[in-house]
């Protein structure tokens, strides 16, 4: 009986655990991008009025369960708007779509990073339909400078810095080809504008730091921008009326597997300029061309080709200064008058021009290989002559005395730089957890620049040894300053990644990899190993950690030797170390994130009062680090928006075998950028923008009176700017023209008209010496107009 009764038992309690296990509700499916249709890794998928959720591996796919019945679950992704299903059955396989949710930044939006670009710190942006603070440029430079860990301290300029690091430590990209300078009017080193055509944008991959091995030759951020594909249906485009300049956009379907996207772009600024300063001799003009032709062969395969042409002539001048003035002196013990005049001309007339041709093909040879190539080409031309030349004529009351001062100056930079690449990269997903990444690249570069000086500086007179009827002098100083530098190389650079991800866990993501890279000028291999991770604590907060060795290869202007020779000018190198901790709670974002960078081998660079760079040797001879804090707050509702982020920076360096540090010029302590977006009703809008910079450093200088010039006080001594502060709104309202969008907006730049330096000068005024603040832009009211069609 008892035997009986335990064999009931335990058949009972069996009945019921098998029971239990079967009546278990199971939903499993595939996270996917609503836009890309790419599946969407670590996506939080909740029961709803439960605590227990799940995420979703690197494929997109996620499998809950639960002992009672699922009524309904909730999706939520960083950048995404969150997602609610209801009714679903059990054993249901669901594939859901998340819309992207925008955050304003500029012109641009936040969106969640499918980029590869997997740092732990990164952005990636996405163009949106209507702008915000697009500004008087309809940059999306402008809009880069708003993340974290960027700096610019000038709004009349594209280039920006990164945690410390100078403007030429940034990788920039367009599909995947580097650009050396993507700007325009950049003759004038304090003001230019990116190539980059906002209208064709699909979405920009920004990363400040650690980013993955895909990525090289950069010391401290990478900057992708990928151009869209045109539509299939139907004709339509856009046309975009600035305040410098006129952008028309189309989209061309030829069918449903071919579309072309193009673009042009003209400035007006000359018009403009007059407008402001009537004798202004300055002249900027420049356009560009693009397109993007895409064909999809079939499913698997399809291809791209983009094409694009910019185009500059900037001039300053022909400009002429007269001066005349009396002077009382004695020849012979009796009064003489001296009439003085002076002539001086000064000219700048540069033209400039890219050409980037590129082929692009994808291939998916399964569901889990994907191949990617790209061919590319890239030439870039420049030619800046400057001409300067200053006459001097006294005319005395005593006829036998004469003298005359004649000095001509002039400057040529001609320059030519041609690009061959071609990539190979492959994706595998070895398993639902494990993904592996690879790829190489071979570069042939052709580099020709000549730089001619010649400086003359002749005297006439008699008065120096009078009675003496004549004297020439031609001034042995400035002799020196005629040369002629002439470089010319030809480069071949590869390298090769490889980039392994793993999905430990529903929480535990590791990122291992490494890159080699070979320039055959200096004769150098680098590897630069990687590592990142990320940790979800729970459906609210994730943590963020990265380690990399990160080189950047001298540039031709850096190079001791145009011939290969390990005696040449080696790469720079950055250690970067960062933690990171977000908490994401219904629809506001907090980050914070503390960085440190090692710079190794660094080529010591400093910055003229004009904002040039300049190389004061071409030796490896400095080392320095860069570290800070950064902070940022996103919120957004329904009626308004709020974007706050706030930098506590710091970057040093030192010459190797020294022991003291000294700032970099872009030291800056105190670095805030913040956007308040409110939505009002009938299609109206406000934004402010407010940015703020506690001052860049700048190289000290001292008068030496006993030489009367200007010297440097030492190799270290830097004092920094004035504080930088600008605050921008825009109004923008609207209308429907035969059901097709206008958008007209209004914004007015640093409304405070604040004079903000972004540079310091040392000179001479009426032969005394000076030294100034220099400052760009003050209150500037714009307009433009957006029409869609």
């Amino acid at each position: 009986m008892k035997f009986c009764s335990a064999s009931l038992f335990i058949i009972f309690i069996s009945t019921f655990f098998i029971y239990s296990a079967y009546s278990q509700s199971i939903i499993s499916g595939l996270i996917k991008d609503a836009e890309t249709k790419e599946t969407i890794p670590y996506a939080v998928i909740r029961l709803e009025n439960t605590k227990k959720y799940e995420i979703s591996n690197l494929s997109g796919f996620f499998k809950i369960s639960s002992p009672l019945t699922i009524d309904n679950i909730s999706i939520s992704s960083l950048g995404y708007r969150s997602q609610t299903i209801e009714t679903i059955k059990s054993d249901s396989f669901l594939t859901i779509y998340l819309q992207p949710s925008s955050m304003n930044l500029g012109e641009v939006n936040v969106y969640a990073n499918q980029s590869g670009i997997e740092g732990s710190s990164f952005e990636t942006l996405k163009k949106m339909e209507t702008y915000s603070l697009a500004g008087f440029t309809k940059d999306i430079f402008r809009s880069v400078q708003m993340l974290p860990g960027v700096s610019s301290n000038n709004a009349a300029t594209a280039q920006y810095n990164v945690r410390g690091g100078t403007i030429d430590e940034n990788l920039m990209l367009i599909n995947g080809i580097e650009l050396a300078e993507p700007y325009h009017i950049k003759v004038f080193p304090f003001t230019s504008v990116g190539i980059f055509n906002i209208d064709m944008v699909q979405r920009i991959n920004f990363s400040a730091g650690g980013f993955s091995a895909e990525y090289g030759d950069a010391l401290s951020s990478v900057l992708n921008v990928d151009y869209r594909k045109a539509n299939n249906d139907s004709i339509c485009g856009r046309v975009n009326l600035g305040m410098i300049d006129l952008g028309i956009l189309a989209e061309i379907p030829f069918s449903k597997k071919a579309s072309l996207l193009i673009a042009g772009r003209h400035s007006y600024l000359d018009p403009v300029i007059k407008l402001v300063d009537t004798d202004e001799k300055i002249s900027i003009r420049y356009y560009d061309i693009q397109g993007k032709f895409d064909y999809k062969i079939n499913n698997r395969n399809s291809f791209s080709i983009l094409g694009i042409y910019s185009q500059d002539h900037d001039k300053v001048g022909p400009e002429q200064s007269n001066s005349h003035s009396t002077f009382i002196g004695r020849f012979k013990d009796d009064p003489l008058t001296i009439e003085n005049y002076r002539e001086n001309n000064f000219l700048l007339d540069s033209k400039y021009n890219d050409i980037i041709l590129a082929f692009m093909s994808k291939h998916n040879i399964s569901g889990k290989i994907l191949l990617r190539s790209e061919l590319s080409f890239y030439n870039e031309n420049e030619k800046t002559p400057r001409t300067q030349t200053k006459n001097t004529l006294n005319e005395y009351s005593a006829p036998e005395l004469f003298y005359r001062n004649n000095y001509s100056w002039e400057n040529i930079k001609d320059s030519k730089l041609t690009t061959y690449e071609y990539k190979l990269s492959s994706e595998f997903l070895i398993a639902q957890n494990h993904k592996l990444k690879t790829g190489g690249f071979i570069r042939l570069s052709e580099y020709d620049y000549t730089n001619t000086k010649s400086t003359v500086w002749d005297v006439y007179n008699n008065t120096d040894n009078y009675p003496d009827t004549l004297e020439y002098i031609l001034r042995p100083d400035e002799l020196d300053k005629n040369s002629i530098t002439i470089f010319k190389a030809d480069a071949i650079k590869a390298g090769g990644y490889l980039s392994y991800q793993w999905q430990f866990n529903p929480k535990l993501v590791f990122k291992v990899g490494g890159r080699i890279d070979y320039l055959n000028l200096n004769k150098e291999f680098d590897f630069s190993p990687r590592f990142n991770s990320s940790y979800v604590i729970n459906s609210k907060w994730k943590a963020n950690a990265a380690w990399g060795i990160f080189y950047k290869s001298p540039l031709m202007k850096q190079m001791k030797y145009s011939y290969a020779t390990n005696d040449n000018t080696s790469s720079q190198q950055a250690t970067h170390y960062i933690l990171g901790l977000e908490r994401k709670y219904n629809h506001t974002t907090f980050k914070a994130e503390a960085y440190y960078k090692k710079y190794d081998d660094l080529i010591p660079a400093w910055r003229s009062s004009m904002g040039e760079m300049f190389y004061e040797t071409k030796e490896n001879n400095a080392e320095g680090y860069a570290k800070g804090i950064e902070l940022e707050f996103i919120t957004t509702h329904p009626r308004f928006d709020i974007w706050f982020i706030y930098t506590l920076g710091s970057t040093k360096e030192k010459l190797t075998g020294t022991s003291t540090y000294y700032s970099r010029y872009t030291d800056q302590r105190h670095t805030i950028s913040s956007l308040w977006i409110f939505k009002m009703r009938k299609q109206k809008q406000f934004d402010i923008k407010v940015t703020y910079g506690s001052g860049y450093t700048y190289k000290k200088q001292i008068f030496d009176a006993t030489t009367n010039q200007w010297i440097y006080e030492n190799e270290i001594t830097t004092e920094a700017l004035p504080y930088y502060s600008s605050i921008d709104v825009r109004y923008k309202k609207t209308y429907k023209i035969r059901e097709n969008p206008l958008q007209v907006y209004f914004d007015v730049m640093n409304i405070l008209n604040r004079k903000n330096a972004i540079g310091h000068r040392y000179g001479y005024r009426n032969n005394a010496p000076t030294e100034e603040n220099e400052s760009v832009l003050g209150i500037l009211p714009t307009f433009g107009i957006i029409y869609d069609f």
